[in-house]
């Protein structure tokens, strides 16, 4: 499972948030685009903005390009169930799994090593 500190599954896991002191993963910044079109394409979004919103056009597009963030991000924020890809929510229906280990390198490859 890959997460990063926006994630919505940092709340949903009840995970930990450690600060990559060694910088070892790569940045990850958000990115606000704005269209002057969105009224035209997206009327049932734009018609869900308060009318200051609309009138001052101060908003943030949330936008994300994997379906397992559907659920979390996408569905509260245009106010209806997303279909989710079979494959996908064939992993959404297994349990969830935690084991806690060290937080070490070697802790983690002994982990992977038994298959877990």
């Amino acid at each position: 499972m890959d997460i990063y500190t926006t994630d919505a599954k940092i709340a949903r896991y009840q995970l930990r948030v450690l600060e990559d002191d060694r910088k070892f993963f790569p940045r990850y910044d958000a990115v606000l685009l704005y269209r002057l079109d969105v009224p035209q394409r997206f009327p049932e979004a734009w018609a869900r903005l308060p009318p200051e919103a609309r009138r001052e056009r101060r908003w943030v597009l949330a936008a994300t390009a994997h379906p397992a963030k559907f659920r979390e991000i996408v569905e509260p924020l245009i106010g209806r169930t997303v279909p989710v890809p079979e494959t996908l929510a064939k992993l959404f229906a297994r349990p969830a799994q935690c084991v806690e280990i060290d937080a070490d390198g070697c802790a983690l490859r002994a982990l992977l090593e038994q298959g877990k």
